[in-house]
């Protein structure tokens, strides 16, 4: 075989590798963590202050893993939270996702019950509003 036929070769080689990686990225599955992350990216500068208030805090909020339960805590404050939210986000499973909301309450402590499905790594995010003073905790933790 001559060079010309070698290059040729491999110069089709190439043409097939990049289509089987073309025909391969359209197979794959892509999830957004939510619908509304346009939205969200405006209100990030209510996350930062959140954290910068949530650091100035003496007690930080308690995740407590058991056997079929996880249990968060929420440090003491006023007698009333808003706009609670609760998001364990799995990015591998978003079926597996745990959302919790509540406009107002006055609980702290909050019990999500545990199944085999929820098993995996999730980004804890803590978002509430306690004294018209936004909060915001986030922590990764494995189930």
């Amino acid at each position: 075989m001559s060079w010309g036929y070698k290059i040729l070769a491999m110069y089709g080689a190439f043409i097939l590798l990049i289509g089987a990686l073309v025909f391969g990225s359209y197979q794959q599955d892509v999830n957004l963590v939510s619908k509304d992350y346009y939205q969200r990216e405006i209100e990030f500068q209510q996350v930062i202050d959140g954290r910068n208030n949530l650091q100035k805090m003496a007690a930080q909020p308690e995740i407590l893993l058991m056997k079929d339960v996880l249990e968060v805590k929420l440090p003491a404050g006023s007698s009333e939270l808003k706009d609670l939210e609760i998001w364990f986000y799995n990015a591998a499973i978003p079926a597996a996702d745990i959302k919790f909301n509540e406009a107002a309450t006055t609980k702290r402590t909050f019990t999500f019950p545990l199944t085999p499905v929820n098993t995996g790594t999730y980004h804890l995010k803590i978002k509430w509003i306690d004294n018209e003073l936004p909060y915001y905790f986030d922590k990764e933790m494995s189930i």
